[in-house]
């Protein structure tokens, strides 16, 4: 019964027209740089083996370890 649901004509599929988003006063795009900027922080922690594999037992050392690879890449 539903099996046509979803397929459209040749004249419906000419008839869409595809959505772009507009930025508002350029808001969303400030929004995407600062959530590329704090994936590539992740990234490049994501370098080290040992944050990567979570490789201490400890809560208190693997966070020691982050801070000190983030100190690291803020230096470099």
């Amino acid at each position: 019964m539903r099996s046509n649901l979803y397929l459209l004509s040749d004249e419906q599929w000419q008839q869409i027209e595809p959505y772009l988003p507009t930025n508002v006063l350029g808001k969303e795009r400030a929004d995407d740089r600062q959530r590329h900027r704090v994936e590539n922080a992740f990234c490049r922690l994501k370098d080290f083996r040992r944050i990567a594999t979570r490789y201490d037992p400890l809560a208190r050392n693997f966070l020691a370890s982050v801070c000190l690879v983030a100190a690291i890449l803020w230096w470099i």
